[in-house]
């Protein structure tokens, strides 16, 4: 297999890795990857470079995510100042009902919950969802080296330059 193949390959495999949310056809390229016949030198160092990508690619994607959600609060914010806009010319105009050709404005009755203290409400009413702190158990365990509902186990990451 020649170096330009083997490249090609392993191109292949990452635009199928970028492209694919099927989770069997992911396991299919990687075992492609895996039976690439090559010195283990080359293997690492093109599969580095897909790591490498991938990498690259999701850090695109979680920037554009932020920069979509950003718009979406703006968006979101537009509709609502819209909308308190609306409100407010059919409470001026004293109108309860409204037809236009396309939609139907009106008003519902409804109920909300109002706290007007927090610290009087009976504590059957908090909520809460306990976490466990794993750097505090971390450094319970590096003092007492013997409990019963944890361990410290060591491991290695692989760890890319």
């Amino acid at each position: 297999m020649t170096g330009y193949e083997l490249a090609t390959n392993y191109k292949e495999c990452l635009d199928a890795l970028l492209n694919e949310d099927d989770e069997s056809t992911t396991e299919a390229y990687l075992e492609t990857l895996n039976m690439l016949e090559d010195s283990i030198e080359d293997k690492a160092e093109n599969t580095c470079h897909v790591i490498k990508e991938l990498e690259r690619q999701s850090d695109f994607l979680a920037s554009e995510i932020k920069r979509l959600q950003a718009m979406k609060k703006s968006i979101d914010g537009n509709a609502k100042r819209v909308t308190e806009m609306l409100d407010n010319w059919l409470k001026v105009a004293d109108i309860e009902k409204l037809q236009t050709p396309h939609y139907r404005i009106g008003y519902r009755k409804s109920v909300r919950t109002v706290i007007l203290d927090e610290s009087k409400v009976p504590k059957r009413f908090i909520v809460m969802t306990p976490k466990i702190s794993l750097t505090d158990v971390k450094e319970y365990l590096k003092e007492h080296s013997k409990c019963k509902f944890a361990r410290l186990e060591e491991t290695k990451n692989l760890n890319i330059k």
